[in-house]
C-alpha cells in the first residue's frame, strides 16, 4: 500500500506540472543553459514573430474557449510520452510575466499556490538555478504522503518584447521519468502578453499505473471544462478522466500565474496570505471543476510546514 501511495504522489506531481504544451510552429528552443545575452538574435526575432502570428490566428478561437478564460488546450501525444499545446492571452505586461520565471524563488511563488504543492524552495548553493518541489494529495485525504522533484530553471532569451525560459528535471533514464516545461511569451501591447509553453513528459510504467489508480478512485467523478457531446437533456457532457485532470491542472496554473503577476512581488506573510486568498477565490469561479475545500481548510493546508519528501 505504501508503494502504491508513493506512486500516486509522483503521479500527482508530474500531472500537476504537466500543464502546458508544444507548438510545432515556434521553432526549436535555444539549448538549455544558453545565456540570454548570447542568444541568437535573428532566431529570437523569428520566434517572437511566430508568437505574434499565432495570436492573430487563434484570437477568435480564444474568445470561444471552453475554459471561460483566454486559454486553449490542444491535444498532443499519448501513451508513455505526453505533450500538447496550450496558448493563453494574459492581461499582464510582459515584464510581470517574465519576472515569475526569472528565479527559482519567484517560480516557487507561483507553484506554491497549487493545492497539491506542499512546498517549493530554491536550492542553496545551486548557482540560483535549482528548486526543490514537494507535492502530494491534500493532508486531509492522505496525510504524510509526499513526493519531491528537483528542477533546474534556465532563462533562454530575454528582451523588452519577448522572453523564453525553461524548467526541467534531470533526464533519469533509470527512473524512466523526465519532465520539461518551456515558456515563451511576447508582448501584445503594454498590458497584455501572449504565452506559449512547451511541455514534454515521459513517465515510467509504474507512474502511469498510479495515474490510472487515481482516475479510478479519487478522481473518478471529477470533470474538466471541454464537452464530449451532450446528455439526454441536451446539456454539455463535460470530459472526465485524464483529459479532465489535465484541464483542471491547466486552469489552476493559469489562475496561479494571474495571481503571481498581479502587482509587485511581496514576500511578507501578509503578501503570501493575500495571494493564497486571491487564488482560492479565482478557483471558486469554476467550482464545478475546481472546488476541493473551503478557504479556511486551504489556508490551513498552506500554513503547515512542508513535510519531507520521497526522492525521485
Amino acid at each position: 500500500m505504501i508503494t502504491r501511495r508513493r506512486l500516486w504522489a509522483r503521479s500527482l506531481l508530474l500531472a500537476g506540472l504537466g500543464w502546458l504544451a508544444t507548438s510545432p510552429g515556434l521553432g526549436a528552443a535555444p539549448a538549455p543553459g544558453a545565456s540570454p545575452a548570447g542568444a541568437d538574435k535573428p532566431a529570437a526575432a523569428e520566434r517572437a514573430a511566430a508568437l505574434l502570428a499565432e495570436h492573430a490566428t487563434l484570437a477568435g478561437a480564444l474568445r470561444n474557449s471552453p475554459f471561460g478564460e483566454p486559454l486553449l488546450l490542444l491535444p498532443g501525444a499519448g501513451d508513455a510520452s505526453h505533450s500538447g499545446d496550450v496558448v493563453m492571452l494574459l492581461p499582464r505586461p510582459l515584464a510581470s510575466v517574465a519576472a515569475v520565471f526569472a528565479s527559482p524563488a519567484s517560480l516557487c511563488g507561483m507553484l506554491n499556490l497549487h493545492l497539491n504543492v506542499r512546498g517549493c524552495s530554491p536550492v542553496a548553493g545551486a548557482t540560483a538555478t535549482q528548486l526543490d518541489l514537494t507535492a502530494g494529495p491534500m493532508r486531509q485525504t492522505l496525510p504524510g504522503l509526499v513526493y519531491g522533484l528537483r528542477l533546474t530553471l534556465v532563462t533562454e532569451a530575454l528582451s523588452p518584447g519577448h522572453f523564453s525560459a525553461q524548467f526541467s528535471t534531470a533526464d533519469n533514464a533509470a527512473a524512466g521519468t523526465a519532465l520539461r516545461v518551456q515558456v515563451q511569451a511576447v508582448a501584445i501591447d503594454a498590458a497584455h502578453s501572449w504565452l506559449h509553453v512547451r511541455y514534454s513528459q515521459r513517465s515510467a510504467v509504474a507512474v502511469q499505473l498510479a495515474s490510472r489508480i487515481y482516475l479510478a478512485t479519487a478522481g473518478r467523478h471529477k470533470l474538466g471544462f471541454s464537452a464530449a457531446g451532450v446528455d439526454a437533456q441536451g446539456r454539455p457532457r463535460l470530459v472526465g478522466g485524464e483529459r479532465g485532470a489535465l484541464e483542471r491542472n491547466l486552469m489552476r496554473h493559469y489562475l496561479a500565474l494571474l495571481v503571481a503577476t498581479t502587482g509587485g512581488a511581496d514576500a511578507t506573510h501578509s503578501g503570501l496570505d493575500a495571494r493564497l486568498r486571491a487564488w482560492h477565490a479565482l478557483t471558486e469561479r469554476h467550482a464545478t471543476q475546481l472546488h476541493e475545500m473551503s478557504l479556511a481548510d486551504y489556508l490551513q493546508e498552506k500554513r503547515l510546514p512542508a513535510p519531507s519528501a520521497t526522492s525521485p
